[in-house]
C-alpha cells in the first residue's frame, strides 16, 4: 500500500501522524478555534508527481459558522489543484453496518467547474471503492451552506477517506465537517477518537 502510494504521489496521506489522539473527528476542532494551522492537524496536502497541485488553503477568521475560523481553499490559476484528506479507519473508529453521516457548512465565492469533498470506504489496495459519496460545493453562494452525506459502512472496508479536492480557478470555505453515527434508536453522536474527553 505505502509502495503504491509512493509511486502516485500519494505517500503523505499513509505517515503517522501525532494529532490522531483523543479527539472528535475530522480533526478540525484547532482551526474552527483559530489555533489551528492549515491544512488542519490530522490531515494531510498533496504534491503531486504527475500533476501539479499548486493550490492554497488557509485559516480563513474572517469567514465561520461555528468557532473562530474556516477552511479557505484557492486556486489562482485553471490548472491548479488544491487536496486535503483524511484517512479514518474501519475497527478502531468506524464500525461494518453502522450507519454515519458527514456533514459541512461549505462557501464559493469562485468556482471554474464542478468540485466537491469527497468520500468513500477503500480496501488497503486502493482499487476497491467499497463506497462513496460527495459534499458538492454550491456553484455559488455568499454564505456558508449546509451540505450532508449519509453512508453504511459495508464489509471489506478498511478505511474512510475524506477528501477536500478543488481543480480549476476557484475560492471555496469549509467549516465545521463533521461525522456522525446514526443509531439505530434515532439519536446522533459525533464519532471520535477513543479516549475523548469532551474538550476541544
Amino acid at each position: 500500500m505505502s509502495a503504491y502510494c509512493l509511486v502516485n504521489g500519494q505517500i503523505p496521506h499513509f505517515v503517522p501522524d501525532p494529532s490522531f489522539g483523543a479527539g472528535s473527528v475530522p480533526d478540525t476542532g484547532r482551526l474552527n478555534n483559530g489555533t489551528g494551522t492549515c491544512p488542519p492537524a490530522g490531515t494531510r496536502s498533496r504534491a503531486g508527481r504527475a500533476r501539479r497541485f499548486d493550490g492554497q488553503c488557509f485559516r480563513d477568521d474572517q469567514v465561520k459558522h461555528g468557532g473562530k475560523s474556516s477552511l479557505r481553499l484557492v486556486n489562482p490559476r485553471e490548472g491548479d489543484i488544491v487536496q486535503v484528506s483524511q484517512n479514518l479507519p474501519v475497527g478502531a473508529l468506524l464500525v461494518v453496518g453502522r450507519r454515519y453521516r458527514l456533514s459541512g457548512w461549505l462557501k464559493t465565492e469562485h468556482l471554474a467547474r464542478p468540485n466537491q469533498i469527497g468520500f468513500a470506504t477503500l480496501t488497503t489496495d486502493l482499487k476497491s471503492h467499497r463506497w462513496r459519496g460527495a459534499l458538492v460545493f454550491p456553484p455559488q453562494a455568499r454564505r456558508l451552506d449546509p451540505r450532508p452525506g449519509r453512508f453504511t459502512v459495508p464489509e471489506g472496508s478498511d478505511f474512510l477517506r475524506i477528501m477536500i479536492h478543488v481543480q480549476g480557478a476557484a475560492q471555496v470555505w469549509v467549516d465545521d465537517l463533521v461525522l456522525e453515527e446514526l443509531r439505530p434508536e434515532g439519536t446522533v453522536a459525533p464519532v471520535k477518537w477513543p479516549g475523548h474527553t469532551g474538550r476541544s
